[in-house]
């Protein structure tokens, strides 16, 4: 997931999510080792795509989804300020959810009040699916909209997070 000096592994496509005029949700994938980002934005919103933010309720929705739909897990959460307080919570909670998947409530809980009390904005979040036939999903998702999912993944994750964010925004 992250190097030590902090850039993404190789082993996530990356991507954003953007809708087009009739509101229909893509994923573009995009080099991110050799595409400057500003540019690939500037290309994007020139075939008419508009970005799309994940505020932190749909973020709090995805970790929902991902848990009771998918069987997929938490495995980290990043907020827009550094809150070591919030950090540590959540990450106690995240150990505490992998034996006791109930005190996902906690974690929700947690999530929504800070998300509706505070301006502690989530940034990213990290989810693992379960093994099948040896591989499991591995992706994020930030709140501008990128997503890193890894490469065997991408085609299906890119499409659950289109699904996904279309019905928050459009439903």
């Amino acid at each position: 997931m992250w190097h030590k000096g902090g850039c993404w592994c190789m082993r996530y496509v990356m991507g954003k999510v953007f809708y087009d005029t009739s509101g229909v949700m893509k994923c573009i994938s995009y080099d991110n080792a050799n595409v400057e980002y500003y540019s690939f934005l500037r290309e994007c919103r020139n075939n008419g795509l508009h970005q799309v933010i994940i505020t932190s309720e749909m973020m709090i929705e995805l970790v929902k989804t991902s848990y009771a739909d998918f069987g997929r897990k938490i495995s980290k959460i990043e907020f827009m300020e550094e809150d070591s307080e919030a950090d540590e919570y959540v990450n106690c909670l995240l150990k505490v959810i992998e034996s006791n998947p109930y005190q996902l409530t906690k974690l929700l809980d947690y999530l929504m009040l800070i998300a509706e009390k505070s301006s502690v904005e989530i940034k990213r979040i990290y989810i693992k699916g379960p093994y099948v036939d040896g591989k499991a999903d591995s992706f994020f998702v930030q709140s501008n909209g990128i997503i890193g999912i890894n490469r065997e993944s991408y085609d299906l994750i890119s499409k659950e997070i289109c699904t996904f964010t279309e019905r928050c925004l459009f439903e």
